[in-house]
């Protein structure tokens, strides 16, 4: 988990990710059949790198309240900027996502947990910032956001963990 502030700017950072591992793999394609023709195409190779080594995150503006999620590559960060002055409420909740597979042989089951970060507007409609797999990472976000909006943190999941911790157990 990195997280960081820049003069102005709070970056919370997933680290790598694999959104444009496809688009690598193309321009590497590309490259291996420039290069039959010409050995100048592997003046494509830097960018295949920088697609294959993107990281992701969330960056959050405090001057000018706004947030967006980002892909980028080292300094270099790209993604739809979202004004906060809009929100009146920030919470942070658990999903589960049963993924079931059947194949010829087995039926498979994978369950992955995400942490989502979501805004709520006044009219009560709500709209995700990002979903994390790291819980710190969620809890980071959601709290710098819900400070610059002037709200509490509404922790569903810390809430259901506190609650499931005071109830007995059975045996």
């Amino acid at each position: 988990m990195c997280i960081f502030a820049a003069m102005q700017n709070t970056v919370i950072s997933e680290g790598r990710s694999n959104a444009y591992l496809l688009h690598g793999i193309g321009v590497l394609l590309v490259m291996g059949a420039l290069t039959l023709w010409s050995p100048f195409a592997l003046i494509l190779f830097p960018l295949a790198v920088v697609l294959f080594i993107a990281d992701s995150g969330v960056e959050i503006d405090s001057k000018q309240l706004r947030v967006r999620r980002y892909i980028g590559f080292s300094r270099f960060r790209r993604g739809i900027w979202i004004p906060l002055k809009h929100f009146s409420g920030a919470e942070l909740k658990e999903t589960l996502v049963l993924n079931q597979s059947k194949s010829f042989f087995r039926y498979q089951r994978s369950t992955s947990r995400t942490f989502d970060v979501l805004l709520t507007m006044p009219d009560g409609e709500k709209f995700e910032i990002n979903d994390f797999f790291e819980y710190g990472q969620a809890v980071a976000c959601g709290e710098a956001i819900a400070r610059l909006i002037n709200v509490k943190l509404r922790n569903h999941y810390a809430e259901k963990t506190a609650e499931l911790r005071r109830r007995p157990r059975r045996r």
